[in-house]
């Protein structure tokens, strides 16, 4: 079940939470796993408190799992979830909704929430962590987003460097990169606002910017190289999966009879 069907779910309890409780707590047979739930006093809270972290977590899911995105975009999304997740873990925050359900409580209730509130945050923490373990090293290309103009030293050299050292028949050469770098800053330089305005996708942004320099005969080839490695490492299996789904719908147990002539 993905996240945003979990959100929604968080969302239509919290939002009929008295109604069912009065439900389940009068129902001659309800589960006693139910009943202990809606019996403790804070259980609103803590649906509150999750559905709070379904809401920004699914934001950063939701822009990784779009078409076309590359690893290095993916990477980039995971290490703002975890600089958020981490901000909130050291300030044990508490979302406002469920602060307010929070204010209602004693004392010895809100310690012992707390406790449990930054084993949360380090837990997700920790998963988010190990989720993205697979995006290792893509984030040396985070800056091919060309959300702000590229620097040589920190962004591209590197980049470049890991290119040559991880695909050693790559044609790379790092004095020509270094002339093509002032075109892209210049292109980007006054792109930028433009593309920002419009949220045009990182591929189009390099699709354009490799086109128009070849119309003026300013080409980039040594940085069309990076583009083309860096935007081919794709950032999750989404587009895999719905592949798979495409092909179940079309060719699965009760199509039998298709074969691939037919198909």
């Amino acid at each position: 079940m993905s996240l945003t069907v979990f959100h929604i779910f968080y969302l239509q309890i919290i939002k009929m939470f008295n109604p069912l409780k009065t439900f389940f707590k009068t129902a001659s047979n309800c589960p006693r796993t139910v009943k202990r739930f809606f019996d403790d006093e804070t259980a609103l809270f803590w649906l509150k408190f999750a559905e709070a972290q379904l809401s920004v977590s699914n934001k950063y899911v939701l822009k990784s799992e779009t078409s076309d995105v590359a690893s290095f975009e993916v990477a980039a999304e995971m290490q703002s979830l975890r600089e958020v997740v981490e901000r909130r873990k050291n300030d044990n925050y508490i979302p406002y909704e469920a602060q307010v359900v929070f204010r209602e409580f004693t004392t010895e209730i809100q310690e012992a929430i707390r406790t449990y509130i930054k084993t949360f945050y380090s837990s997700l923490g920790d998963y988010i962590e190990k989720w993205s373990k697979s995006l290792d090293g893509t984030e040396i290309f985070s800056w091919m987003q060309l959300i702000a103009t590229p620097d040589w030293e920190n962004n591209v050299v590197p980049a470049a460097e890991f290119l040559l050292m991880h695909q050693p028949l790559a044609h790379i050469k790092m004095d020509e990169l270094y002339d093509e770098y002032t075109l892209l800053q210049q292109y980007v330089g006054k792109s930028l606002s433009r593309w920002e305005a419009i949220a045009l996708p990182t591929e189009r942004r390099w699709l354009e910017l490799l086109k128009s320099l070849k119309e003026e005969h300013r080409p980039i080839p040594n940085f069309s190289t990076l583009a083309q490695y860096a935007l081919a490492i794709p950032g999750t299996s989404t587009e895999v999966e719905r592949l798979f789904s495409v092909i179940t719908n079309v060719w699965g147990p009760e199509k039998g009879r298709l074969d691939p002539k037919t198909l």
